[in-house]
């Protein structure tokens, strides 16, 4: 147990740091550096994001996967979690009528970033699980 709790928190610290700076360098070629006071707490944001992200979607997705032996499908699963979250709280969150750019092209850059941590924490949790 001690082991699975080490290896959340490392994932968390890590893959939320990616995205947090994924997420700025996008913004940086669309408004320019984010230089603020409270960079703080965005990157502290982002790590309470990317853990519910991680203990809610991603590691029960694996999990399954696993259990179920479709284990080779499971990266490519974790990696489309994410645009499917992304959706789910556009919906949820905001106030947007549906179309494809209200839900694909306008959040672009956070599926992509979801994207790309939920097929890191699967390669890393499919590396850790065979090591």
């Amino acid at each position: 147990m001690k082991q699975i709790a080490t290896f959340y928190i490392k994932q968390v610290l890590l893959l939320g740091t990616a995205g947090f700076l994924i997420f700025q360098i996008m913004a940086w070629f669309q408004v320019g550096w984010f230089w603020a006071s409270d960079a703080f707490q965005a990157w502290l944001l982002s790590l309470i994001i990317v853990s519910i992200f991680l203990a809610f979607v991603c590691f029960p997705i694996l999990w399954l996967s696993s259990k179920f032996g479709i284990g080779k499908w499971s990266i490519i699963l974790s990696a489309v979690s994410g645009p499917v979250v992304v959706i789910i709280c556009v919906v949820i969150i905001s106030n947007r009528q549906p179309s494809l750019y209200n839900y694909f092209i306008w959040p672009a850059n956070m599926h992509l970033i979801f994207s790309i941590v939920g097929l890191l924490f699967g390669l890393s949790y499919f590396k850790g699980k065979n090591a």
